[in-house]
């Protein structure tokens, strides 16, 4: 990719000379562009500068599929765009340089069941990779490129795996440890606290049954591996029978089911020896959150609306998701048809409202990383809190509680916090989704 990207032109690739000439204040301007501080001495400011400039950031996916009548996994890699290791479009002559950079790459493609099982096989060769980015790569000009592991993204299941976290229940969020019945509450959502790989790394080691290996260690245990460790925890649990230690674990796990999954290899390694101090698994993925609570929100609508306006609204719906196979993109154009036909119409404000502000929101978690600033940042924010206000003070009263899910979480909760690291398109999983396709094409050829 670092060969490709070069050729075409896309890379800063400056020399260190070009490092030296800069004064003071163009290393300041510099930064102040990338939205970085410029607190320290010249020297340090200077530093700072070419690490970014040489720095490149990168993603990976995975899923699994049908090929050829076997399941099989895929493992993509790709590049996150950052406008401090790649130019802007205006420096290149208007090429649209993250679509370009962030295409991915096959990394492994290999026949494996869906189970837990059959993805922790791949755990060691994964990891083996990923240690390999400690390798010196050099552009043709000598530019030494340092390689750091950033994100994963994909749907949910895939998420919760990478992340060691129960697969949908009770806890589904990888980011947070709010519970499902919760996450319509958005303050105690918002005052709920991440967790990082090393903490849910440190969480795992403070107990014993981690000792025992396995896929999910928390299951099954008996009454002396509860007893055991939920001492090790120091919380007393004299007194208490089976069911009541096992629901106490439950709500200290919040989800943690295991080691994420890059982690169970090397159970106790530092993840900066393993290369994944900087390694984030992404809760919000715009392509199946906006599809899947756009979904919903066209079921609820049903149950709110009434009379002309429901009839209206479900032939304009049906007019456009009348395909066989449904894409984001359709949910997304049914979403902005049906706002701009009701806008103008006398009819419930609320509901008319949450149109507007689920246009806003696609637009914004499908927006490109040039145009996000801290005005679209802020607007993220509030469109997505608004939105989610509407959405509880509205559709709650059909008491469907699948509408304020997981989906509905990751883009009310996690969205605008994630935005301001990196630009969601950067997450988006729609060219990964395709190389399933592309992949059972070549099968099928004569």
């Amino acid at each position: 990719m670092l060969e490709m990207h070069e050729k075409l032109g896309l890379l800063h690739n400056q020399p260190d000379d070009y490092f030296e000439k800069l004064t003071d204040a163009e290393v300041k301007t510099q930064l102040e562009k990338l939205g970085e501080k410029t607190e320290g001495t010249p020297d340090e400011l200077k530093a700072q500068l070419k690490s970014m400039n040489r720095t490149r950031h990168l993603k990976i996916w995975h899923d699994h599929s049908t090929i050829s009548g076997h399941s099989h996994l895929l493992v993509t890699v790709a590049c996150v765009y950052d406008p401090a290791f790649y130019h802007t479009p205006e420096e290149v002559g208007g090429k649209d340089v993250q679509t370009i950079i962030e295409r991915p790459e096959i990394h492994i493609l290999g026949r494996s069941g869906s189970s837990l099982q059959d993805q922790a096989l791949f755990n060691n060769c994964r990891l083996e990779c990923i240690q390999e980015l400690s390798t010196p790569l050099h552009t043709t000009t000598g530019i030494q490129v340092i390689d750091t592991l950033r994100f994963f993204h994909g749907d949910g299941p895939a998420q919760q795996y990478e992340a060691g976290n129960s697969i949908g229940g009770t806890y589904p969020c990888v980011q947070c440890g709010v519970a499902s019945e919760e996450m319509s509450e958005l303050e105690c959502a918002y005052k709920c606290q991440t967790r990082s790989l090393k903490e849910r790394q440190e969480f795992i080691l403070e107990g014993q049954v981690w000792k025992k290996g396995g896929i999910n260690i928390y299951d099954k245990l008996k009454v002396k591996e509860l007893r055991q460790e939920l001492k090790s925890r120091h919380i007393e649990t004299r007194g208490l029978n089976r069911d009541e230690m096992d629901s106490l674990l439950k709500s200290l796990r919040m989800g943690i089911t295991n080691l994420p999954a890059l982690l169970q290899p090397h159970p106790t390694s530092l993840l900066n020896e393993l290369q994944l101090s900087n390694y984030e698994i992404s809760p919000t993925e715009p392509l199946h959150d906006i599809k899947s609570h756009f979904a919903n929100i066209f079921e609820e609508a049903e149950s709110y609306l009434q009379g002309d306006v429901l009839d209206e609204f479900k032939k304009l719906r049906d007019s456009v998701l009348c395909k066989s196979t449904l894409r984001c993109s359709d949910y997304r154009k049914a979403m902005v048809i049906l706002y701009n036909t009701f806008r103008e119409k006398n009819i419930d404000q609320t509901f008319k409202d949450i149109l507007r502000t689920a246009v806003d929101l696609s637009h914004l978690v499908y927006s490109r990383d040039y145009d996000r600033t801290p005005k679209t940042a802020l607007a993220l924010h509030n469109t997505s809190f608004i939105h989610g206000m509407l959405c509880i003070n509205a559709l709650s009263r059909t008491g469907n509680t699948k509408t304020f899910g997981r989906y509905f979480h990751s883009l009310t909760t996690h969205s605008a916090i994630l935005y301001r690291i990196v630009s969601l398109f950067s997450l988006n999983t729609e060219d990964e989704e395709r190389m399933f396709g592309q992949a059972k094409s070549i099968t099928k050829r004569k």
